[in-house]
């Protein structure tokens, strides 16, 4: 909520600095969640301006600490242009929820589960034929296989009413294509294209620890 986005990146940064100043840890993980207010003000109100500012105050204090500081973000965030109620589309087609079919409307994206080939196939016919988003192919996008279709908005159309919040003004979690992570290392270039699973190769490497088997590449 509104309250504990206002004291996060300072109470965040008082802990950090405490711990690094008794601790003296090798590794430490900071994650400042301010940038959420987002969804609630969008990407240019004065609110999210006012928390960027915070954040870079709080980033330039700790990278005075320490010559080896990995700057990296979890996701982009970009505003709602339109809202699209799929509920109403899906309610049209007369099948039940739990008997016929199970849907998850996120605010990007929806998953589906069906109980009958019948039911599986109107659904597809009517997805194809709306342009608020397409069908994904799951193996094309690495992603694993928990539902039996996956329907994502284009980018800038939120899905509502959903099961998250049907008000936001700004949104994330639509094509990673599209949506980038921005990546930067002190003493290093940064990067525009990095993915979020290269951040743990990337902290390894850093510290000098053979990388197990994982997803991702380093970035340095």
């Amino acid at each position: 909520n509104g309250n504990f986005v206002e004291v996060l990146s300072k109470t965040v940064l008082k802990l950090t600095k405490n711990l690094l100043k008794n601790h003296k840890p090798d590794f430490t993980f900071v994650h400042f969640l301010d940038l959420e207010v987002a969804h609630q003000y969008g990407t240019l109100s004065e609110e999210l301006k006012q928390k960027l500012s915070e954040i870079d105050n709080a980033v330039r204090e700790l990278a005075l600490l320490d010559n080896d500081v990995v700057i990296f973000s979890d996701h982009s965030m970009d505003d709602v242009r339109e809202k699209f109620n799929l509920k109403e589309k899906l309610d049209a087609l007369n099948f039940k929820f739990g008997e016929d079919f199970v849907y998850f409307i996120n605010s990007t994206f929806v998953k589906f589960w069906f109980k009958n080939l019948e039911t599986k196939k109107s659904v597809e016919s009517l997805l194809r034929g709306l342009d608020c988003g397409r069908i994904i192919n799951i193996k094309e996008y690495h992603l694993p296989k928990n539902c039996d279709l996956l329907f994502l908005a284009n980018f800038g159309v939120l899905f509502y009413p959903n099961f998250f919040n049907s008000n936001y003004k700004a949104m994330h979690g639509w094509d990673p294509k599209i949506q980038k992570t921005v990546f930067m290392v002190k003493n290093y270039k940064g990067r525009k294209d990095a993915h979020i699973i290269d951040l743990l190769p990337t902290i390894l490497e850093i510290l000098k620890i053979k990388k197990p088997k994982v997803d991702g590449k380093s970035l340095i």
